[in-house]
């Protein structure tokens, strides 16, 4: 299955894209800021960083 990490601070751009990408099979991790997403990076690889 194929991981995204979605990066966005806006709480309405989030909850579109995850929407979205949950609606196509795709495995969605979110982070709201740029330290979050290095954190979430320490801990899982992903096929894509949005």
């Amino acid at each position: 299955m194929t991981s995204i990490l979605v990066v966005e601070d806006n709480p309405m751009n989030m909850e579109l894209v995850v929407y979205l990408l949950k609606a196509n099979g795709i495995e969605v991790t979110q982070a709201f800021d740029g330290l979050e997403a290095l954190e979430m990076l320490s801990k899982s690889t992903f096929d894509l960083i949005l």
